[in-house]
């Protein structure tokens, strides 16, 4: 029966996110952006939750000629859950740092913290929804499933890499743009 019924609620969310997708407020086909203004707003939002943890915010300056092609809102909305996430297991005065950079034809926006490090196999199942590998168990655990979908969506990819010991780099990878 909870089988059925988490089957249940991933289906609603697929639709959720499709009706997102497609809601009126949102642009129906994808658009170019600029990478440098689409960090800025997300650091400026960062910036919160740092102050509201006692951590530190790192942002890296990125070439003003770099751009992504996507759903600006889902995209945001999938870089903010990672930011969060990183600000609510850091440790308190250390650092999270958000940087870009490319490689080959993409474009590749890191989030990287200061948690410890993940648990062994927590890399293979921490995009499952419902899942939360740590101790604070505050939300749904749905947070990153619905990321990676919304990055997944424009084309993109959402990984994880654990630094044992010190904490783990989340990453969007998008088909690299330029701005004319």
């Amino acid at each position: 029966m909870l089988k059925r019924s988490l089957d249940s609620l991933q289906i609603l969310i697929d639709q959720s996110l499709a009706s997102v997708r497609n809601a009126a407020h949102g642009p129906v086909h994808p658009r170019v952006f600029s990478l440098a203004m689409f960090l800025g707003d997300a650091g400026r939002v960062a910036e919160l939750y740092a102050t509201d943890t006692g951590c530190f915010l790192n942002i890296a300056e990125v070439d003003a000629r770099l751009a992504i092609e996507g759903n600006r809102e889902l995209l945001s909305a999938a870089l903010g859950n990672l930011l969060q996430n990183a600000f609510k297991f850091t440790r308190a005065g250390s650092e999270v740092s958000l940087h870009a950079h490319t490689s080959d034809s993409w474009i590749l926006i890191d989030v990287e913290d200061c948690c410890g490090g993940i648990p062994n196999g927590a890399a293979d199942t921490m995009f499952e929804p419902f899942k939360q590998n740590f101790d604070d168990k505050r939300g749904l655990g749905l947070g990153l499933s619905i990321a990676r979908r919304s990055v997944e969506a424009d084309g993109g990819r959402l990984t994880v890499q654990d630094i044992p010991g010190k904490g783990c780099v989340f990453t969007i990878g998008l088909p690299l743009r330029r701005l004319a």
